[in-house]
C-alpha cells in the first residue's frame, strides 16, 4: 500500500515501496505521473520514495527509487530502484518485462533481477543465491501474476477501493497484497484535505528470498483518496500510510504528487 521486518537486512517488502507503488494508473493519452513520499520513525526521515510513470497510447512505463537516509545507509540500509514496461489493455496493465536493482548503502554490492511476460512472468537474470528457490516460487507464479510496479499502480482498476487480492513477482520473491476496507475519515497534510477511505493492507510472501519471510505477512493502514478519471480508471492515492517497522511504529507521508499535470487537490476536486 516501504522493511517490514529488518531496516538492514536484505529487502522485503517496505512500506514506503507500499506506499508509493499504489500511486499511478494507465491513462489512453500520453501522460506523465510524479510523486514523492517519505516515511519516518521517531519522527526522523528514514526513506525518500520517488515515482515516475509514463504512458502513451497503449504502452506504459514506470520506474521507482527507495532511498534510505544517510544514518540507515550507513546501517545498511538499501538503496533499490524498480522499472517495468508493458502494454495496456482498456485500463489493464499488462507488464511485457521488469527489473530490480538492491544495493546496501554500507557495502559496495549489488544484487539484480530481470523478468519477462509470456503467459507468466520468467526471470532472465537473477543472483546465484536465487537458484535453490526457482522450484517454490514457480509454484505461486499464475497467469494473474504482476511486477510490484504494475500491481501496485493498478490497484484500483483490478480491485476497486481497497479490495481485492494481487500477486507479484519481482525476482526475489512472490507475494500477496490483500486490501481491506476500514471505513471513512477525514485527512488534513500539505497534499490533501478532506474525506478518505481507510485500508488494512496485508503482504504476505509465499516464497523466495529472504526465505525467513516465507509464510510471514506485514499489515499497515492506508488513509486513501480514490480519484475517478476517463482515461486513467480509477487511481487510489494513499496519502498516509503507518504501520511497523523492525518492531518500531513508522509514518508514511505523500509529499508531491502529480498526474497529467494537476495536482491531488485538482484531481480531487478540492
Amino acid at each position: 500500500m516501504m522493511n517490514p521486518t529488518l531496516l538492514t537486512g536484505r529487502p522485503r517488502i517496505t512500506a514506503a515501496m507500499a506506499l508509493a507503488l499504489t500511486l499511478a494508473s494507465a491513462p489512453a493519452q500520453a501522460e506523465k505521473l510524479s510523486l514523492v513520499a517519505k516515511a519516518r520513525v521517531f519522527g526522523a526521515t528514514v526513506m525518500t520514495v520517488k515515482l515516475n510513470a509514463n504512458y502513451a497510447g497503449k504502452a506504459y512505463t514506470a520506474s521507482a527509487a527507495i532511498i534510505p537516509s544517510d544514518m540507515l545507509a550507513r546501517m545498511g540500509g538499501y538503496f533499490q530502484n524498480f522499472a517495468t514496461k508493458g502494454m495496456r489493455q482498456g485500463v489493464i496493465l499488462k507488464p511485457l518485462s521488469f527489473s530490480m536493482r538492491i544495493r546496501p548503502g554500507n557495502r559496495n554490492e549489488t544484487h539484480k533481477t530481470a523478468l519477462v511476460w509470456k503467459s507468466v512472468p520468467r526471470a532472465v537474470s537473477a543472483p546465484p543465491y536465487m537458484k535453490p528457490h526457482d522450484a517454490a516460487i514457480r509454484r505461486f507464479l499464475t497467469r494473474a501474476t504482476f511486477d510490484p510496479l504494475s500491481m501496485f499502480i493498478n490497484t484500483g482498476n483490478l480491485g476497486g477501493v481497497c479490495k481485492g487480492r494481487f500477486r507479484a513477482y519481482d525476482g526475489f520473491k512472490v507475494y500477496d497484497l490483500s486490501l481491506k476496507p476500514l471505513g471513512r475519515a477525514t485527512y488534513a497534510g500539505s497534499q490533501y484535505r478532506g474525506p478518505v477511505v481507510k485500508c488494512r493492507a496485508t503482504l504476505h510472501q509465499y516464497a523466495g528470498s529472504p526465505p525467513g519471510a516465507n509464510g510471514q505477512s506485514s499489515h499497515y493502514t492506508a488513509w486513501i483518496v480514490p480519484v475517478k478519471t476517463k482515461t486513467a480508471g480509477l487511481l487510489l492515492v494513499p496519502v498516509k500510510v503507518t504501520g511497523r517497522l523492525s518492531g518500531f511504529n513508522f509514518t508514511a507521508h505523500l509529499h508531491h504528487f502529480s498526474y497529467g499535470g494537476r495536482s491531488l487537490r485538482q484531481l480531487a476536486g478540492r
